[in-house]
This record gives structure tokens, C-alpha cells and sequence, in this order.
């Protein structure tokens, strides 16, 4: 069962006076329905609340199994049965202001509190709401047929009412199957004047060639036997206009007895529009569906009313998660004035273009994306919600970043500055290639072993037990995945090193959310380089190339940092040996200016 249905069931049963004071308004904004019959008049009155309820019942039991149409006719005959008096073009003009009230007020206040009533719920139940109405006018023409076999002459004139004031076609052939009726309604559908169709053969006239012979061995077992299959029915078929071009059509036929003879009326309405809209929006839904865009649809709150698999991929909730929830699960509270003035834009009916953004998927990481917002109009031209289109560039946007870093990392290791002050700016830096949370960096020292020479992390990121127990781990030749990495030279990917045997530090790793990671070699400078994510990562070869790259970079600076820093104590060491040289000199010159200095000081110390 549509649970659409049954809700907008229950609606109708809640509203009855609301709509009974919807449809005496729309009388009275038609004169000639003011002027309408009045015992005609108060059986609609009496009749509207029982409208409601079987029309409620209809929708309840829409989509359940296959709708006896027969039967629904047989109910509806018996539950609105006409009194004496009544005119039955008068039912026809005033059935047409209820259907109207149900199909459009009524499912439009239906659906300003339903978000999820889409548009195809909403031509679903335009669809049973008409059938119900149809099924009303056919039973109500079925009692008219009833009466007039006994009071032929008298209604008469209402058969010629029924025929010039209704809206649908209606055309009635005898058992010979040529036509005997055919309304304005059906002039104006097939093309044709009364006066040419009225005693031509229906097959000859509407039914496209391929039909004809079926539909006349239809009529002949109908004569034979007394059954239709189509007869009851409600069905879509093909039929031909005058022009030779073709329409499909909704077609119900009746059967009544006339003079001892077999008299049929059908009653066809033209859905050729209805139908090609319908198949364009179940085209436009399955290009939505299929798009790798992601495609959300929202009312004017910001409330998701639609979720397609594009956004399913791109977010990784699905639409029954998502619709029904607020559009702000998506965006970053950093980003939250941005949305609220595109909402602004849209509620004044204005287009955002592209703009790129950042959003959170449902696991909390952060993707970049391109967003257009559109407004959603009703067929008022009312603003009734957004369209949001959101496009992934987070590859283009992460290789920008790679490229930014890679240059960075140039400009930062061409300088002079020392690597105690570059260490931790290196280390940022790097971070910007991807979602890393922490950085540190590791140099051998002279007696193999591995010590932790700087770290970083990112300011909103507490990692302080994982960082206290990096830098003061010291270890051993190929210990740990650093000691790995140093000793093959070979960058190593770890997806989650919270889980990784061979990673000493897992324990702190877990308790802080570390999980992803690279550890990658210093080319020529005997030290590693590790970067931790909060998230688990798959192995990224575009990442694994840009970090060799880097250690190539960094490794080469480290070098000439460690070259400088020799070259400077060799500089200082000589710088000192040339003072101490010259302090012996100077001594010596002086001795060798007062050689008797010697020998009186021996002298004094001999007397003394």
C-alpha cells in the first residue's frame, strides 16, 4: 500500500468541513453554478461528506491488489444514488468544482505538510482521485441509463445534457457497433463534427488499424455471449483522430439494454499530455538517480525531501537516512552562515552558481565540493524549496594542495634558517598534501639508533600521550616501522596503524584517534618521516609519489644543514687553533725579548 495515500486518506477524513467550505467557495465564484438546480444542489450538499469518506477508502485501498472496477462502479451506483428530480447535467457541473477541490486545494494543503509527497505520489493520487470521480459520473450515467429504459421519453433531454456538458468524451454505439452520440467533447478530441461521425462504424472511425478486427470480434462475442472483458474496465489504449495522428486515451465502456438491443457508451479521456509528462519525470528521475552527482532536493527550512544514489556515494548515508533531516547534518559549523544566506537567495528566488565548498560525509571527514542551488517552484511560480547539485573535486582540490606543498617544501628547504627552526614547519607543510593530524620527524644518531627530532600536530587536535611518547622513544637499527622504512629506504603505507603489530606505539595511537598512515625516507640524510590521520586510509599511489618527491626534498636539505654545521665547527675549530697559536707566539716573543727574567726570579726564589 502507498502509505502516501493512506495519510492523504486520513487527511480527507480530518478536513471534511474544511473542504465542504472550500467547494461552497468555489460556487460561489461560479454564477451559473449558483443558479443550479436546487434539489440537485442539496443532495451534493448531503452527498459531500459520504464523498469523503468513500474517496478515503479509495485511496486506502489504492495499490492493495487489482481494483475490481466493476465492482468499484457497483459500490459507488449504490452509495450515490440520485433522488427523483435531480438534473444530471447539474451533478456533471458540480462534480467538476469537487473534483477540482480534492484534486488540487486539497492535495495541495495535503502537501505543504508532507515533504516527502513528491511528484510522482502526487500524480498517483490526482490518478485515484479522478478514477473515484469518473467511476461517480459513470454510475451516476448508469442510473440515468437505468431510468431511462423505464422513462424513456423523459430523459431524453437529460442524455443530451450529459452529452453537451461533459467534459470527458463520450460516444454511444448500437450492437451493429456504428456510432449513435458523439458529443462536443469528442469533436473537439477526435476532430470530427457530429453530423460526419454519427451512423460511421467506431472501428472505421478512432480505433487504429491494428486494433479494428479485435475490437470487432469483441463485439461479436458480446452479442453471442453477453460478456465483455472490457466492459467495467478502466484501460489505456490507442485511438485515431481525424488528422491521422494518434493519441492515447483513458477508456471505460458501459452496456445497457435499449428496445431488446445491446446499446454501449464509452466514456474516453485524452491522456496523451498526462502520460508523456509522466514518462518525462520517470526520465527525469532516473537521470537523477543514475547521476554521480549528488542531487537534494529541500523545502524552504532546509528540510531534505529528496536524496539521490549520487548523494548516497558522495555523503555515505542513504536516502532513508537523510530525508526528513535537516541539510545542516552535511555542513561544517564553520560553514554555517554561508548556507543560511544561500536559503536567503533561493526564498527571493535567485540562482546560486557553482561556488566551491567544503562539506562532512557520515563518517566526519571533511570532501570538497562544487554546489549550484536552484529554486524550486510550484506550478504557482511559488518558491517551495532548493534544488542542491554537488560535484566531488576533492581529487583536483587535493592535487592542487600537493602541488602547493611541493613548492612550499622548495621555498622552505632553499633557505638558511636552521632545521631546528624548519622541522615543525616542514612538517606542517606536508600535512597540507592530505588529512593528516600529526607529523614527526626521525634522525639516526651516530650509534645507529632513532630519535624523534621534531613534531606537529593540528592546533584542534589532542594528541598529547601520543606525542610525549614519540619523542621520548629512542629506537634501535631497524626497530618499529620507522627503523623498517630507514633500513629498506622504501615508503610504507599503514591503513590503520591503531591495529598494526608491528607499530610500537599503537595503544597511544588508539586512545587519541590516530589510525592512517605514511612513513616515508629521508633520501641521503639517514632519518624518516611519518604522517598519522585520524581516519583509516587506503593506499593513495598519487600520495606515495608526492612523498618520495619530499624525501627526496627535505633528505637533501637535512644533508647541507648537517655539511653546514661541520663546515662551521671545522671554522671554529681552526678559528681556535690559530688563537691558541697566536697566544703561544706572543708568549714566546715576550720570553725571548727579557731572557734574564728567568734567571732572577730563580735567583730570588733561591734566597728567599
Amino acid at each position: 500500500m502507498n502509505a502516501h495515500l493512506t495519510e492523504l486518506a486520513d487527511y480527507i477524513i480530518g478536513h471534511v468541513d474544511w473542504i465542504t467550505k472550500a467547494w461552497a467557495a468555489a460556487i460561489e465564484r461560479q454564477p451559473d453554478i449558483q443558479s443550479a438546480h436546487d434539489l440537485t444542489h442539496r443532495q451534493v450538499v448531503d452527498h459531500l461528506p459520504f464523498l469523503c469518506h468513500d474517496l478515503a477508502e479509495r485511496l486506502r485501498t489504492s495499490g492493495t491488489a487489482t481494483t475490481d472496477t466493476e465492482s468499484e462502479h457497483a459500490r459507488v451506483h449504490g452509495t450515490h444514488r440520485w433522488e427523483q428530480g435531480y438534473r444530471l447535467e447539474e451533478v456533471i457541473r458540480e462534480a467538476g468544482i469537487i473534483r477540482h477541490v480534492f484534486a488540487v486545494e486539497c492535495v495541495d494543503g495535503f502537501a505543504r505538510g508532507v515533504p516527502e509527497f513528491d511528484p510522482h505520489a502526487r500524480i498517483e493520487a490526482e490518478t485515484v482521485i479522478h478514477r473515484f470521480f469518473d467511476d461517480m459520473l459513470i454510475a451516476s450515467a448508469q442510473q440515468f441509463a437505468e431510468e431511462k429504459e423505464r422513462a424513456l421519453g423523459s430523459s431524453e433531454q437529460n442524455t443530451h445534457a450529459i452529452l453537451k456538458s461533459a467534459l470527458d468524451s463520450i460516444i454511444v454505439i448500437g450492437e451493429e457497433g456504428r456510432v449513435r452520440e458523439f458529443n462536443p467533447a469528442a469533436e473537439l478530441m477526435f476532430g470530427y463534427k457530429r453530423e460526419d461521425a454519427i451512423g460511421k462504424e467506431l472501428a472505421e472511425l478512432i480505433i487504429p488499424l491494428e486494433f479494428r478486427e479485435p475490437h470487432r470480434k469483441g463485439l461479436a462475442h458480446y452479442l453471442a455471449t453477453g460478456e465483455g472483458p472490457l466492459l467495467g474496465r478502466r484501460i489505456e489504449v490507442p485511438a485515431l483522430r481525424a488528422d491521422a495522428s494518434q493519441i492515447l486515451v483513458e477508456l471505460a465502456i458501459t452496456a445497457y439494454r435499449l428496445d431488446e438491443k445491446a446499446v454501449f457508451t464509452a466514456y474516453l479521456r485524452d491522456i496523451t499530455h498526462r502520460r508523456a509528462g509522466e514518462e518525462a519525470m520517470q526520465r527525469l528521475a532516473a537521470i537523477i538517480e543514475s547521476s554521480d552527482d549528488a542531487i537534494i532536493g529541500t523545502d524552504l527550512e532546509g528540510t531534505i525531501t529528496s536524496w539521490n544514489e549520487g548523494a548516497a556515494k558522495l555523503f555515505g548515508y542513504t536516502a532513508e537516512e537523510m530525508i526528513g533531516k535537516p541539510i545542516m547534518t552535511l555542513i561544517p559549523e564553520e560553514r554555517r552562515a554561508e548556507e543560511a544566506e544561500i536559503m536567503r537567495k533561493i526564498r527571493r528566488g535567485e540562482r546560486t552558481a557553482h561556488f566551491e565548498t567544503v562539506r562532512r560525509r557520515k563518517d566526519g571527514s571533511l570532501i570538497d565540493i562544487s554546489v549550484a542551488v536552484s529554486p524550486i517552484k510550484d506550478q504557482d511560480g511559488n518558491v517551495v524549496g532548493a534544488s542542491i547539485i554537488g560535484h566531488d573535486i576533492s581529487e583536483r582540490v587535493q592535487a592542487e594542495k600537493r602541488r602547493e606543498a611541493q613548492y612550499a617544501i622548495a621555498t622552505l628547504t632553499s633557505g638558511e634558517a636552521s632545521l631546528a627552526d624548519t622541522a615543525s614547519e616542514i612538517l606542517k607543510t606536508i600535512s597540507t598534501s592530505a588529512s593528516w593530524a600529526f607529523g614527526a620527524l626521525w634522525l639516526r644518531q651516530p650509534d645507529g639508533s632513532l630519535t624523534c627530532q621534531s613534531t606537529w600536530q593540528l592546533p584542534e587536535t589532542d594528541v598529547g600521550e601520543f606525542d610525549r611518547d614519540t619523542r621520548s622513544r629512542v629506537l634501535a637499527p631497524g626497530e618499529g616501522i620507522p627503523g623498517e622504512v630507514l633500513r629498506s629506504a622504501k615508503a610504507a603505507w599503514i591503513a590503520d596503524v591503531a591495529v598494526e603489530p608491528r607499530f610500537a606505539r599503537r595503544e597511544a595511537a588508539a586512545e587519541t584517534g590516530l589510525h592512517g598512515a605514511v612513513v616515508f625516507p629521508l633520501t641521503s640524510a639517514n632519518g624518516v618521516i611519518e604522517m598519522l590521520s585520524k581516519s583509516v586510509l587506503s593506499p593513495d599511489r598519487d600520495l606515495l609519489r608526492l612523498v618520495d618527491a619530499l624525501g627526496i626534498q627535505v633528505g637533501l636539505y637535512i644533508e647541507r644543514k648537517h655539511t653546514e654545521e661541520e663546515l662551521h665547527r671545522q671554522k671554529d675549530a681552526a678559528e681556535a687553533a690559530n688563537q691558541a697559536k697566536d697566544r703561544f707566539l706572543a708568549a714566546l716573543s715576550h720570553e725571548l725579548r727579557t731572557p734574564l727574567t728567568p734567571v732572577l726570579m730563580w735567583a730570588c726564589a733561591t734566597a728567599a
